[in-house]
This record gives structure tokens, sequence and C-alpha cells, in this order.
């Protein structure tokens, strides 16, 4: 039996080989090429078993994984054309495609497979996300070219969200001398050029292996430091295409037959603030409940995000096993209740920083309201916006070196993935080192119990008392949806997401 991971299902072993794919209004054109501008940072390195909203919407393009979910998240062929789960779930055989290539022409086969499980092990990859899922497989056995049969050390109802964002890397290219600036996969796009902070080029994959597609010959990457050029480029046909734009630019443009929005309802992706557990005054659960209430997500979502968003206090799309509609919004506005948290801590003249990186275009003004709310309550709050790059050193878990809170994370990609993928992926909120240093032995067992158990009633109860304790310790404070959206230009046709909330470029084609 094949346990449909993030559906709750069972369904027989699959050996279909109809790839998903979102039905086109119109016949679909061969040629032409897509500009394409992402406001998610830079990439600084093309590496595919990285996770990140501009790798993710550009790098995974030149890669494929074994298996991809479907519209209802159950499991379709990939790279591996059919497999079959043992009746205890703790047996996998994968039956890899015949004639697939990388782009530089060698055959893929099972050691490929053998070495990318092994490859996002290794701590110097640093792919936290992958190694913990990896780590599932006791064994890893190839008999022969086409075969991979994987043992697990227990039931994985997440186990296919792993192959979901597991891509096939060219061990060649990364074990190369240029495995900084190439991504070589198997992928429908290969990457032709790459300048760091600057620009990528993808063009066409001749052979690739699913016939017909892809559609575009060449796709142009741009990855703008200044949002509101980039809606400028968009205007003046610069670019087609502009993800994550800012909220009052897509309000303004949406109602223009020139453009469409188009929003990944199911990415369950919100923002998030993170806050770091290990700096002065903020050890104490009180006070981080008190920054919560402090909060006035209802007039953020209003004013700043202009109503296209919903508010929120736990990070889970209405579709996720997760999510509580009891507990959704359960934290109001109340500073009052924020004085009475902060006198019960004993903690006065509180001064936090507040750290946020240069591309959110909206996390200031969300900032700012804060900042004017919690002054009241006798915290100062000290706004410290900061490059990309020194965003992310500054919040890695490693370091923790921001003094506060650190604003414009985006946390809960794949609303149509397990929960626990997420809990046990997020740099948020990985229980092993997350980027507000908090650790908690009960919410790593609540967290581990939830990755081996089959039963999805039981998982919901598990997600319940995780929701509990999120709330109560408040070390990353949600405020809301933050789905992903891209303005195109309106001769941009089809542009959907996998459930890894990696765009579909090889789907995607221009009138």
């Amino acid at each position: 039996m094949l346990l449909a991971a993030g559906a709750g299902s069972l369904a027989l072993a699959c050996t279909s080989a109809a790839p998903p794919s979102a039905a086109a209004a119109a016949q679909p054109k061969r040629g032409g090429r897509l500009r394409a501008a992402i406001r998610g940072g830079d990439a600084p390195v093309v590496d595919g078993h990285r996770i990140s909203q501009t790798i993710l919407e550009s790098v995974f393009m030149a890669h494929d994984t074994l298996t991809e979910y479907d519209q209802r998240s159950v499991p379709q062929p990939a790279l591996a054309e059919s497999w079959d789960l043992s009746t205890d779930g703790k047996r996998l055989r994968l039956n890899l495609r015949p004639g697939v290539e990388f782009h530089s022409g060698r055959p893929f086969t099972s050691e490929d497979v053998r070495w990318n499980l092994l490859r996002v092990r290794d701590p110097k990859v640093g792919v936290a996300q992958l190694a913990t899922q990896s780590a599932w497989f006791t064994g890893l056995e190839t008999p022969d070219a086409r075969t991979v049969v994987l043992t697990l050390d227990r039931v994985r109802p997440a186990l296919f969200d792993f192959f979901e964002t597991f891509n096939i890397l060219d061990r060649d290219t990364v074990e190369g001398p240029h495995a900084s600036t190439r991504a070589v996969g198997t992928g429908a796009f290969s990457l032709a050029e790459y300048v760091p902070s600057s620009r990528m080029r993808f063009v066409r994959n001749p052979r690739y292996w699913r016939g017909g597609r892809p559609y575009l010959d060449e796709v142009e990457i741009t990855l703008p430091s200044d949002a509101q050029a980039a809606v400028a480029q968009l205007e003046s046909g610069a670019i087609d295409t502009l993800s994550a734009p800012p909220v009052r630019d897509l309000v303004r443009l949406r109602a223009n037959a020139a453009y469409r929005v188009v929003r990944n309802e199911q990415s369950g992706t919100h923002s998030l603030w993170s806050v770091n557990t290990r700096a002065p005054g903020l050890g104490d659960k009180r006070v981080r409940r008190a920054l919560s209430h402090a909060i006035d997500r209802a007039r953020l979502a209003k004013s700043v995000l202009l109503e296209t968003e919903d508010w929120r206090v736990l990070p889970w799309a209405t579709t996720s096993p997760a999510f509580e509609a009891d507990r959704a919004k359960g934290v109001t506005f109340d500073l009052e209740r924020s004085r009475a948290l902060l006198r019960d801590a004993g903690a006065s003249d509180l001064r936090l920083s507040f750290t946020y990186g240069t591309t959110d275009a909206e996390t200031q003004s969300l900032a700012e309201i804060v900042q004017a709310d919690l002054a009241k309550i006798g915290v100062t709050l000290t706004l410290q916006r900061v490059e990309a790059a020194a965003f992310a050193d500054l919040t890695s878990a490693s370091r923790l070196a921001y003094q506060g809170i650190a604003g414009g994370g985006l946390f809960s990609r794949g609303g149509r993935l397990e929960p626990v993928s997420l809990l046990t992926s997020s740099s948020w909120y990985l229980p092993a080192g997350n980027r507000a240093g908090f650790v908690s032995d009960r919410y790593r067992a609540l967290v581990e119990a939830a990755g081996v158990e089959p039963d999805a009633a039981k998982r919901r109860d598990t997600y319940r008392q995780l929701n509990e304790l999120l709330l109560d310790e408040s070390w990353a404070l949600t405020l809301a949806t933050s789905s992903a959206q891209v303005l195109a230009r309106s001769k941009v046709r089809d542009v959907s997401w996998r459930a890894s909330d990696a765009l579909r470029y090889a789907d995607i084609w221009m009138d």
C-alpha cells in the first residue's frame, strides 16, 4: 500500500506516468523568453538542495524530484516512474525512469539517488530540513541502475513530503570547480548564466524527458533590491512577471486588464516574526506573550496589507490538519493584558531591536505600527533595516545576533504538506535549532510523535497540543497569511506552483 502523505489517506502503489498539470484555458504556444523578477533576496548559491523563496522560484527549475504531488496531495511519478511501499510502511522500492539525462548528457541512475541522499546529511551542506528527513532511511540499496530500495526506521506519514523538495543534483557538477555558479540537473531548464546578486538565465532543455515541455525557450530572472523599481520595470514592459509584488501596487494593478494577479491559494505561507529567546528579557515566555498581545494584527491586515491577507496567530492554512478555527485568531490585541504580563514577569524599561531585510516592502510599515503600540506599554522598539545577507547572518540559528525581534520571515511554505514536515524543516521552528533559540523537550517530543504517527486523527490531536505550546511560548509571532503571488503581464499564461511552492516554469507559456 502507498501512504499519500499530506492527505492522510491510502492509495495503491502508483504506476501512472501522467504528470500533474493545470488545465490550460487556451492551447499553449511554444517559444518566447520570460523575464521574471523575484523579490526574495539574493540566491547566494545555486544549490538545488537549499530552500528559499528565491531558489524555489529559480534554481528548482533546473532539477527534478523522484515524485511530486498532484492538486489532491497524492504523489505522482517524476524521476521514479513507479514505486511500491511495503504493507508495514517501512520498505520503499523506487523504479527509476529510463532514458533520463542530466543537462551534461550523463545518464541518470540509482547511484545519483544514493549520492544525493547521502549529500544532504552532511552538516557542511547546511540543509537541516533535508538532513532530518534523509536520516529516516536506515537502509539504502541500489541493486541495479534503475532501482533504489529504501528501508525506513519507522512509519513516516510525511515520506512523500520529503521527495517533494528533494531535488536530484548532478554529482560531477557539485563536486567540480564550478559548483557555486552552475546548477546541473535533469530539469526542464538548464542554467546558462548566473551573476550573483543580479540575475540568472535559464534555457530550454531540448532532451527533457517530459514530452512537449517546457514551452518557453528561455527564462531570465532578475533579483531586484528595490521593490518600486521592479514595479516600474513591469509597467514599462522591461519584465513580464514580478513575484511578491508590493501590496499597494498589487491592489492598484489588479484591476488593469494589461495585468493579471496569480495567487497560490494552497501555499499556506504566513508572515512571521521571530523572538530571540536568548536576548536580555526575552527568555521569559510572559514577556513574549506580552509582545504578542501588543500586536494589532487586524489593523495591520487592514491598513498595511489592504485586506489582501487575513490576520492569524498560528501559521496554518485552513486546509491543514493543524488548522483550528477557534485558535487561528485566539490572541487578541490587548495592551492591558500586555501590561499585566510584563508586571508579572518583573519586566520594565524593556529595550528591543526589530531587525528586518531591505527586500520587504511592507515590513517597516507593520513594524512602525507595533513600535507605537509597544511604546504605550513601556517597551522601546528600535528599527534596524539591513541588507538580505546581513539579515540572514544576524538571524541564523548558529549565531542569533539580533537583540529582540526579527521580522519579514515567511513560514509554513507548502500548505499541502503535512504540518510535521514544516515543523522539522523550518529554520524558524526546527527543534534542533531555530532562529528564536527556543529549546523545549516537550516541543521536540510532540514533533517527533507527529512524525511517526500513521493515524491521521491521532496526528491532529498532536497538532492541537503543538498549537497550544506555540501560543503559550510565543517564540514565533504569526501575523497574517502571506500567499505566494505573481503580478504578471496578461500575455503570461498558466502560472502555477507545486506543493513545495516551487513555480512550474515548464507549464508557463506566452501569447
